[in-house]
């Protein structure tokens, strides 16, 4: 292990407890070792999040674990693999390079790599953590982002921002309070490159952020296991027509990172096309969630010809089952009238899984009201339709 985990007992405590409770952990050794514990632990809780998360980094000896809170917004192998996917030419530069997951996979992609990041501990351990991958294309730079911008006078064929989502310890949800703040640094951004790809929250509203940021060619909608992970907005320097908005799906196979676009639109098109409605049939289908995200429900409709079940439903529906659709397809084998207290006998089941949609309850009051559980192979609809009238669809994957 690094120099900066260099006592034997302490590297020993990790090995022992990689796949104890923390927290129990703690309770138990507290004022018992004659090494920092609270490293010790960092440690053991870094490696065990990272077993899905970064599994190169789970599995490689010597890593050094970061605290948590630079583990939560780290990118994920599977979106730090396409991010890089994205980027070409001989250089980029990270401005905001925190546990060095994206900086890892952006340096197997070009020549010359620059990763920048003020906290200096940081940088040590993505330094050593770069040292133990082999990867040694990247000059380091421990300063912020507005610093490093005045005094480095170099052009990148990238610049990378994945700006912090925090500010005093506290969430925030606006673009303007990410730091760096990338609204106000635009105009120098682009003095260091032609193309700039920053990544967000999914909790940002895209239409907003589209209208905060100038030359906006791509925004990517990323999404692994129909759970949206990251919005990425590509920006291109003069680029004057309005964006294209791309739902990628990541999966990983044995041949390596397949990313499935589900839909490829532009907001422009979704205002002008016009809603198709039907009442509900036998099949319906849910949209994944990059679409639910991006929101391009009518393109999407357009493109296969399927029609809506009501404006705000955002459930399509059809009376043969449609090969291919971009989300999850079921059979409606009953549609009930809504009466909490009855479905649980009109589906002779103890659990189901509910999805509300455009419906004047939640899943929890559901819940609640009629004491089904969650589970099972039963999938309940709760829906309102094209006249406005709420109803309880009982179905069944496809």
């Amino acid at each position: 292990m690094s120099a900066l985990l260099d006592q034997k007992n302490l590297q020993e405590f990790v090995e022992q407890h990689q796949n104890d409770d923390v927290q129990q952990l703690a309770l138990k050794y507290h004022g018992k070792v004659d090494f920092d514990l609270t490293k010790a632990l960092q440690q053991i809780k870094g490696s065990q999040k990272a077993k899905t998360k970064l599994p190169t980094w789970h599995e490689t000896d010597g890593i050094i674990f970061p605290p948590d809170i630079n583990l939560q917004q780290s990118s994920s192998e599977l979106t730090a693999e396409f991010k890089a996917s994205l980027v070409s030419g001989n250089s980029l530069v990270d401005l905001t390079g925190g546990f060095g997951i994206d900086s890892y996979f952006f340096a197997n992609q070009v020549e010359q790599h620059s990763y920048v990041e003020p906290n200096n501990e940081l940088v040590e351990i993505v330094r050593n953590n770069m040292g133990v991958l082999n990867c040694t294309n990247i000059q380091f730079h421990s300063n912020t982002c507005e610093n490093f911008l005045n005094s480095n006078k170099e052009v990148y064929d990238w610049v990378y921002l994945d700006p912090s989502r925090r500010k005093a310890d506290k969430p925030v949800y606006f673009l303007e309070d990410y730091a760096p703040n990338v609204i106000e640094l635009q105009e120098t951004l682009h003095e260091k490159s032609q193309n700039i790809l920053i990544k967000t929250s999914p909790v940002l509203d895209i239409k907003d952020t589209l209208s905060k940021l100038k030359h906006v060619k791509y925004v990517f909608v990323i999404s692994v296991q129909n759970e949206v992970k990251e919005v990425l907005y590509h920006i291109v320097q003069n680029h004057e027509y309005q964006a294209v908005i791309r739902c990628i799906q990541l999966s990983k196979t044995e041949h390596g990172l397949e990313p499935n676009e589900m839909l490829k639109f532009g907001y422009h098109e979704e205002e002008k096309f016009e809603r198709i409605h039907a009442p509900i049939n036998k099949y319906i289908y849910e949209p994944n969630a990059t679409i639910m995200k991006a929101q391009g429900f009518k393109c999407l409709s357009k493109k296969l010809q399927l029609p809506l079940i009501a404006p705000n439903t955002h459930l399509y529906t059809s009376d043969e089952n449609f090969i291919g659709f971009p989300g999850r397809s079921f059979l409606v084998k009953e549609q009930v009238k809504y009466e909490a207290k009855k479905l649980k006998r009109i589906i002779d089941s103890e659990k189901a899984n509910i999805t509300v949609r455009n419906f004047p309850y939640t899943v929890q009051q559901i819940r609640k009201k009629s004491g089904i559980k969650e589970g099972g192979n039963v999938y309940l609809f709760a829906v309102t339709d094209i006249d406005g009238k709420p109803w309880i669809l009982i179905c069944e994957k496809v």
